[in-house]
């Protein structure tokens, strides 16, 4: 029997060896709804399904961002949603349990007032969903539906 790189060979016989599956994960369910209250603020929820696939035990973060209509991130105030770098952001993070994992009724609220910054007026926006997981390098994104346009209304 002789080994060359992933190949081996048995007496004329050839046998090759899979690189291991890949963590995946998809948003199966996406809906946005307006005017919600949480916590004394008015503001908007995104709920989402999602299937989480070979990330058992690991955190996945699921996160909104949020863009102006010139698809240019949104900037924020510092805070509970604000990105690292300043942008606005509303995030969970959830622990799979099992090897494929469905994660029913997630729910991201964003407060008006953190999309608006307080600026009375009409605000044509957009938010993206992802699915991230830690890599041991970098944040990997898993998936990212397209973006969803809103209109944000701030008397």
């Amino acid at each position: 029997m002789l080994r060359y790189g992933i190949l081996t060979v048995v007496t004329g016989l050839m046998m090759t060896v899979s690189a291991p599956a890949q963590e995946s994960a998809r948003i199966v369910r996406l809906k946005a709804i307006t005017d919600v209250v949480r916590g004394g603020q008015k503001g908007m929820v995104i709920q989402l399904d999602s299937e989480i696939d070979r990330l058992k035990d690991r955190q996945v973060v699921i996160r909104a961002l949020f863009y102006t209509a010139a698809n240019d991130l949104l900037l924020a105030r510092p805070g509970a949603y604000s990105t690292s770098d300043g942008f606005v952001t509303t995030q969970v993070v959830v622990t799979s349990p099992f090897a494929l994992t469905n994660v029913k009724n997630t729910e991201l609220f964003i407060p008006y007032d953190e999309l608006s910054l307080g600026i009375r007026g009409i605000h044509c926006l957009k938010f993206r969903v992802q699915v991230l997981y830690f890599n041991g390098f970098n944040f990997a994104i898993l998936d990212q539906p397209d973006a969803v346009s809103f209109v944000l209304i701030q008397p």
